[in-house]
């Protein structure tokens, strides 16, 4: 902790000036010492001049692998300035309880016999009033909250069998140094093996499904570590540990919900009648394909067919915050998304699966586009003018209900109104890369793992911009090290087998020659 006189990006100063070739070295830095920074809130920066004109990030903590392993929610905030250039940082493990986590189904349990009884058992005892649509919510509720205590209980059962069985196997390794064990013995110790395998390869999935990675490696012993680790880093990254409120910064989780609330009012729709799409040339779907799902379900898509409405409290949406910056301070720094309820999914997954098979007999030529309820997000949009002079910019952006800005701007991860051919504004990209191949997780895979991500994933990261902009051989040199020291990253012997396996295959191809 400390001032570090150094920035890691262009965003963290606010005045003219400033060498890429400091925030390379001081990111490399942080990268090569395997260390993370924390994001901050509070303020923007840290340092300011005596003129005010000059201000900067140039305090900050950076933690091990084992501190944040440990207490990986703790947060950063800068504090106001009072006699100093500097503002304090204060650093908490502070944990905001936001209520009770969603609930979430593992692929993985596919696996056990057990959820087809337990799933059939909630869903028979369940038998609720109402309409139709509240039938079938409260059915839902009732599996999901069956899931919860079997899974509670299934996972207290197969901690106390997993010590158990390594209990066991320790002492019979430990007799067999004294004696031969007997058949029986050996083929009970293999059982038990097998058994703990199958329970760390169900850890092993969940973590891979809560990491949200699309890759794997058969077979790989480091990927629990690995899949652990982007678990804690999407866990910190994720967590909201306060925001600015009115100019004041707070942690309360009431005033996040009352802002949020006022915040979506401004997308509430002023009308709820919509325009329907009626004409005697549209084909139809017929009546016997739509018959095509039984029971509960069935009845539920029956009666929404009938009458068109929701009963009140089952279709309720969740709100999400997607971070948008490394250092968020207000709601203005995350994307707010949706997430349909389950009985919306439903209809909509069971419309679109029907429509995909008719297809081509609902389809005609009158039939070309939707267009519903969209329009342009002023507040977001920004009006640029080439060769153009400032002030009519601005008198055309005050007309337009937007802001006015100059060349040059990043868009979808690009920079547009830049040289390209200076390696120095490809440093988006680059820094993307590092951060997909951080030191820890090269610590956490073993060669294969790192070779897989290398080449499944990572290739492909760079390419959007290439297919563009022609990169300047330095950036491709820099993209080229940060592979390669990825890929050999913590396996130093490797490296240099392999490099002396290839030296014997040119000498023996040369003698060849």
């Amino acid at each position: 902790m400390g001032d570090f006189n150094a920035i890691r990006r262009r965003s963290e100063r606010f005045s003219n000036g400033g060498r890429d070739s400091s925030m390379n070295e001081f990111n490399n830095f942080i990268m090569e010492s395997n260390l993370f920074d924390f994001s901050m809130g509070g303020l923007k920066f840290t340092w300011m001049s005596e003129d005010g004109k000059s201000l900067s990030k140039l305090d900050r903590f950076l933690a091990c692998g084992n501190f944040m392993n440990k207490w990986g929610l703790a947060s950063v905030t800068i504090l106001l300035r009072r006699f100093s250039d500097h503002c304090p940082i204060i650093l908490v493990n502070d944990f905001i309880d936001f209520g009770p986590y969603p609930f979430r189904f593992f692929n993985s349990w596919f696996k056990l016999d057990e959820l087809d009884f337990v799933v059939l058992k909630a869903w028979m005892n369940s038998t609720p009033s109402g309409t139709v649509d509240r039938r079938l919510l409260e059915k839902l509720k009732a599996v999901k909250n069956e899931l919860k205590l079997w899974r509670a209980d299934l996972r207290k059962k197969e901690k106390e069998e997993y010590i158990q069985l390594l209990t066991n196997t320790d002492m019979l390794e430990l007799e067999a140094e004294n004696m031969s064990l007997l058949f029986e013995e050996i083929r009970k110790r293999q059982d038990w093996k097998k058994r703990v395998m199958e329970i760390d390869e169900i850890h092993r999935l969940n973590l891979k499904q809560k990491s949200r990675l699309k890759w794997d490696v058969d077979g790989d012993e480091n990927t629990s570590f690995f899949f652990h680790g982007i678990v804690n880093n999407n866990k910190r990254k994720n967590r909201i540990h306060g925001l600015n409120i009115d100019g004041t910064w707070t942690t309360d989780r009431k005033d996040y919900r009352k802002r949020c609330g006022i915040f979506l009012k401004k997308f509430k729709e002023s009308f709820y009648n919509r325009p329907k799409l009626i004409s005697d040339k549209f084909n139809k779907i017929s009546d016997g394909n739509r018959d095509f799902l039984m029971g509960d379900v069935i009845m539920f898509v029956k009666d929404f067919e009938s009458f068109g409405i929701l009963e009140k409290g089952c279709n309720y949406t969740f709100i999400s915050l997607i971070l948008k910056s490394n250092d968020p301070l207000s709601l203005k720094d995350y994307k707010l998304i949706k997430l349909v309820g389950c009985l919306y999914k439903v209809l909509s997954k069971i419309l679109t699966n029907q429509l995909k098979r008719d297809l081509d007999k609902i389809t005609c030529p009158e039939q070309t586009a939707y267009v519903e309820g969209l329009k342009v997000n002023l507040h977001k949009s920004k009006v640029y003018g080439i060769n153009v002079n400032s002030l009519e910019i601005d008198r055309l952006a005050s007309i337009l209900k937007c802001k006015s800005s100059v060349l040059l701007f990043t868009y979808l991860g690009l920079s547009f109104g830049s040289n390209m051919k200076l390696a120095k504004h490809w440093s988006p990209v680059i820094e993307i890369v590092k951060r997909k191949l951080s030191n820890w997780k090269a610590k956490c895979l073993s060669f294969g793992g790192r070779l897989t991500l290398v080449n499944s994933v990572l290739s492909s990261l760079p390419l959007y911009c290439f297919s563009i902009f022609r990169a300047p051989k330095k950036v491709i040199n820099i993209l080229h090290g940060l592979r390669r020291r990825f890929l050999w990253g913590g396996d130093e012997a490797n490296k240099k087998a392999i490099g002396f396996l290839g030296m014997l295959l040119r000498n023996r191809k040369k003698m060849r020659v």
